[in-house]
């Protein structure tokens, strides 16, 4: 008798409070929550902040011992130095016995991701007087998602691209370039989605 493979559990943690979480809860829906997958999703308050961020995953550590990965969803925003020491401190909490810990870091920001399903844009978008970097790529994203908004659900739109801005992501960037490591997190939530579907 063939033994029942465990059932894996991913969490996601973004400092956003919708965009991200919203997004990640889409995605887990479009893959139907395998039976032998489970894919949490959570965001954090603002205020909360990188800091807040590690904090949270310090605790997840300690209160969920059955996750095997824990992934944060952070921007770059133009913050260089506060995100590196993130990196480091957050990778400091792993341990052999503690969950596989890793960062996505999108450059601006998250919708960077979203314009690759689009374009394959490698522009530096910098913050200038008036309008951030990332208000930038939200101005490029909407000349392909007339109604999008931040906090907003694009997911339906864009699914079918998917593959497309996995591929884009991987292409090696200048340094300093727009930039997305978020297409990691989801060819890894396929690729579990679609090992807990073949058991």
């Amino acid at each position: 008798m063939q033994r029942r493979r465990r059932r894996r559990s991913v969490l996601i943690l973004s400092e956003g409070t919708r965009t991200e979480p919203r997004y990640f809860t889409d995605l887990k829906n479009h893959l139907k929550d395998q039976a032998g997958l489970s894919i949490i999703v959570d965001g954090l308050a603002p205020s909360e902040g990188l800091t807040g961020l590690h904090k949270r995953v310090g605790r997840e550590i300690v209160t969920m011992p059955e996750l095997d990965e824990i992934w944060c969803v952070i921007d770059d925003d133009e913050r260089g130095a506060a995100v590196t020491d993130f990196c480091n401190r957050v990778h400091a909490l792993a341990t052999s016995k503690t969950p596989r810990i890793r960062v996505a870091i999108s450059n601006p920001c998250f919708e960077y991701w979203l314009l690759l399903h689009f374009n394959d844009t490698r522009k530096k978008y910098h913050g200038s007087p008036g309008r951030s970097a990332c208000a930038q790529v939200i101005k490029e994203l909407k000349s392909h998602l007339k109604d999008y908004e931040k906090n907003s659900r694009p997911f339906e739109k864009i699914k079918d691209q998917m593959s497309v801005a996995i591929a884009r992501a991987k292409i090696p960037r200048e340094e300093g370039a727009s930039s997305t490591e978020v297409g990691k997190l989801v060819e890894r939530l396929l690729a579990l989605a679609a090992a807990a579907e073949s058991n």
